[in-house]
């Protein structure tokens, strides 16, 4: 079945958007990713507006950039940007619906994080502030 004409997308302001990215570079900066890891993590920070224009903030300038068809230009972005399809990194920038129920996250006697498990993707972390498999914040 086709896509329809118009499709509404899931949005997010470029300032939750460079926030999400923060937390990124500060997994990085942390040594909880290596360059591969946030190189990787840079490609889910691509970013349509309403008429289709790419969008993408710098890695560690903070600056915004439109892709012009040759290249990247900085530039001051819209209001609102699409989010992805799969937005694994961005599935908690507007404020989820309430669940029926929900358990506080697993952890151990050894520290206040040890055996953390991510309320987003349950992947078990020991002693991170960030899910490593995911990103999510850890409580």
């Amino acid at each position: 079945m086709p896509e329809p004409p118009e499709p509404i997308y899931d949005t997010a302001t470029p300032e939750q958007i460079a926030a999400r990215l923060e937390e990124v570079r500060e997994q990085f900066r942390l040594g909880l990713m290596d360059t591969a890891g946030f190189n990787a993590a840079l490609a889910a920070f691509q970013f349509t507006d309403e008429v289709g224009h790419l969008w993408a903030p710098g890695a560690t300038s903070g600056q915004w950039y439109r892709w012009d068809g040759t290249g990247w230009t900085p530039a001051v972005p819209p209001a609102r940007l699409n989010l992805p399809a799969t937005p694994i990194m961005f599935n908690d920038l507007e404020p989820p619906a309430p669940a029926a129920t929900s358990a506080p996250p697993a952890s151990t006697p050894d520290g206040p994080r040890a055996g953390m498990v991510c309320p987003n993707c349950g992947h078990r972390n020991v002693g991170k502030k960030f899910c490593t498999n995911c990103g999510t914040k850890l409580m």
